[in-house]
């Protein structure tokens, strides 16, 4: 909900990143739509994150794509 990664299911290993302090390098829009699509339960990543691919529609992608990029803006990333 605040993209901080301690949501309720932020239970497991390893444990979701903060959405919020992204490093420039994660705040590319390509790299974001990649990893909310097929999410990173693979190497390199061996991430939690679920993929989105056929969940999200590509408008709703898009707004979450903007909803993290904003958090970073507000946080001066």
């Amino acid at each position: 909900e605040d993209g901080m990664g301690q949501g309720p299911a932020a239970t497991g290993w390893p444990k979701p990143t903060n959405l919020t302090r992204l490093g420039p390098a994660a705040l590319n829009p390509d790299y974001l739509l990649y990893r909310i699509r097929e999410g990173g339960g693979f190497f390199p990543y061996n991430s939690s994150m679920t993929p989105y691919d056929d969940v999200l529609s590509d408008e709703d992608e898009q707004a979450l794509l903007g909803r993290i990029l904003g958090w970073n803006h507000d946080t001066g990333h």
